[in-house]
């Protein structure tokens, strides 16, 4: 017969492998949202608008109204927007309907296209203003923002 401290103990063990296996699972799930990440930009039907919308980044400020009204009517980025549940957009209710891990990928997103901004454009935006351009346009609670700003801080 196996005494209390044992039958503990392998308790104890049981536990901590079922997290381990839970957290892997997550791990797995954010790794394949990473290998398949905008993969739809590369589609014909997304592509060749994709272009013309990164040459409009490069033109005006972020968050500018002259930014704002050339993606407006873009088919390219409302198609990308539906086959890509990381983008609030893809949501009736953006953000609110969100999974965690679809947040953890919209903010990887934001940090990685303000990052290359930063470096490629004379247009210059910090994270800070983004994110704000970002709470106004997506109308993001202090709740939101406090969660994205923890995942912000893991990329640091």
């Amino acid at each position: 017969m196996l005494s209390d401290e044992i039958k503990a103990l392998v308790e104890m063990n049981e536990h901590v492998m079922a997290v381990q296996s839970n957290l892997n699972k997550i791990a797995d799930a954010l790794r394949a949202r990473a290998t398949i990440h905008d993969q739809s930009k590369y589609l014909m039907d997304e592509f060749e608008q994709f272009i013309e919308l990164k040459l409009i980044a490069r033109t005006f400020p972020y968050g500018s109204d002259e930014y704002e009204d050339s993606m407006k009517g873009n088919k390219a980025i409302k198609l990308h927007f539906a086959r890509n549940s990381h983008h609030p957009e893809h949501y009736p209710n953006g953000m609110a309907d969100m999974s965690l891990l679809d947040i953890i990928e919209m903010v990887a997103d934001w940090r990685a296209t303000n990052e290359v901004r930063l470096r490629k454009q004379a247009t210059e935006i910090s994270w800070e203003d983004s994110l704000e351009v970002q709470r106004k346009r997506f109308k993001l609670t202090p709740e939101q923002l406090v969660l994205i700003r923890l995942v912000a801080d893991l990329l640091e």
